[in-house]
């Protein structure tokens, strides 16, 4: 039986009631604004509470991130500069 441990739901074939709700759960989303932009420090809370990688946060966000998870401010203003 498939689990949901953002929802905390079990669901199977043929467990739900006709007229009963489904929840579905996913991640994800559009965004709001331009990724570039976005502060690093919330870049790297989503990199430590296992979000995004650090591979993402230098492609989608152009925010590097030292070994340590820790933004390399240079390097940043850099990439995001376009050098």
């Amino acid at each position: 039986m498939p689990y949901c441990k953002a929802a905390g739901l079990f669901a199977a074939d043929g467990d739900r009631a006709r007229g009963a709700a489904h929840l579905q759960a996913r991640a994800g989303g559009g965004g709001l604004g331009n990724a570039a932009e976005r502060d690093p420090a919330l870049v790297v809370a989503d990199i430590r509470n296992g979000y995004i990688s650090r591979a993402s946060a230098r492609e989608a966000y152009k925010i590097v991130v030292r070994d340590d998870v820790s933004v390399d401010v240079e390097a940043t203003q850099a990439l995001r500069a376009g050098e």
